[in-house]
């Protein structure tokens, strides 16, 4: 938006950047192009200026975004996406953050001209730490230091002079008063104070990321996979959660138990303490016995199986826990042993287990194209 018109405002979008002056009752396009994954700037204090980046080219209007011209000089060839940023501490700084084709780090570049050149400041250490910018990348620069640049993908990094040197400022799977969930979309500096949003929500730090405080607070935002409910009481759950590992409710008090992609849950009818939650394809098993507020253990996957992403998991009416991968497993002393008398899918990945609840000796197995039932009584499995 125009810093003091706000009839005018900008729009970065996959069909190219759109201009409205009038409250956005019209729109005109006047750069083609995808602009959707990158970035749109203002020049501070001239709204004239105006930048952006496609997935691999640099941008700059001067007369208001009413047209633009590509920039070249000094910024790589072959990105495979760019962000920028810019600084009203230095109007005349401009950043480029660039991935390579494979999305993992290039080089972060500057310029000192308004972005009539750039040049490379650094391109280590791989501040991305994992090739996938095409999903997640975001790029900050202090309001009120222009040499002050904060980067994320995983975690947030940060330098003090410009982009020459890079310091990391936090580990996602560490939780201390620098922590902010991975997979950084979002870093922006508002008046001095420098937010981010990831895949696990919004943080805000006042001191330059020395602490990081979650306020994504009582926002209904969670994707939950899967819910279990304990036998006696509606007041326990456990559930799964999109990048967010494994939720549990108890004492009217919600506790993250587990990391990893939350999946399908399970609560012991005989014990409503003891909670189940796998992760992402199956990957581990995640058991607390004091309802969330702690995990004690986990159990792997069997030897060379991954399951589905969401992967099955069910208990019959004696707490005896049963997971579905190319066949049917039982939990046995903390391992995954395979029902060996059942029979070969043939289908793929199993998806649904469901256990007859007034008999358990009935299971029904579900693959994409048919079901099974299997009499688990005396091991004999029903086409």
């Amino acid at each position: 938006m125009h810093p003091t018109n706000p009839q005018i405002l900008w729009v970065a979008s996959n069909n190219g950047i759109y201009k409205t002056t009038n409250g956005g009752a019209t729109w005109l396009n006047t750069q083609v192009g995808d602009f959707a994954q990158g970035s749109l700037r203002l020049k501070p204090n001239n709204p004239n200026t105006v930048y952006a980046v496609s997935n691999n080219m640099f941008f700059i209007s001067t007369n208001g975004g009413d047209s633009f011209n590509s920039v070249s000089t000094g910024l790589p060839q072959d990105s495979g996406r760019l962000l920028l940023d810019v600084s009203p501490a230095n109007a005349n700084y401009v950043y480029v953050l660039s991935a390579n084709t494979n999305f993992s780090f290039q080089g972060l570049y500057q310029s000192v001209n308004s972005g009539t050149n750039f040049v490379l400041k650094s391109n280590s250490p791989n501040i991305f730490e994992a090739n996938q910018a095409w999903y997640d990348m975001a790029l900050a620069v202090s309001d009120t230091d222009a040499n002050k640049v904060f980067t994320g993908v995983l975690n947030i990094w940060t330098s003090n002079n410009g982009g020459s040197n890079f310091t990391k400022v936090n580990n996602w799977y560490q939780y201390n008063d620098q922590f902010t969930h991975a997979d950084i979309h979002y870093l922006q500096y508002i008046n001095g104070v420098l937010y981010c949003g990831s895949d696990g929500g919004l943080y805000r730090s006042y001191n330059d990321g020395q602490l990081f405080t979650d306020i994504t607070g009582n926002a209904q935002i969670s994707q939950f996979y899967r819910i279990a409910t304990a036998k006696n009481t509606v007041a326990k759950l456990a559930g799964g959660t999109q990048d967010n590992g494994g939720y549990a409710l108890s004492n009217s008090q919600w506790k993250g138990y587990h990391g990893g992609d939350g999946m399908d849950s399970g609560i012991s009818p005989l014990n409503s303490n003891l909670y189940y939650g796998f992760t992402q394809f199956g990957g581990s098993l995640n058991i607390s016995s004091n309802a969330g507020v702690s995990t004690f253990g986990n159990v792997p996957s069997p030897s060379g199986e991954q399951g589905n992403w969401i992967t099955p998991l069910r208990l019959n009416s004696q707490g005896d826990v049963f997971s579905g991968f190319s066949t049917l497993y039982k939990l046995q002393n903390n391992n995954w042993v395979e029902q060996t008398l059942a029979p070969n899918f043939g289908q793929g990945n199993i998806d649904v287990i469901y256990i007859d609840p007034t008999n358990d000796a009935i299971m029904y197995v579900q693959t994409k194209t048919d079901y099974i039932k299997v009499q688990t009584e005396d091991l004999i499995f029903l086409y």
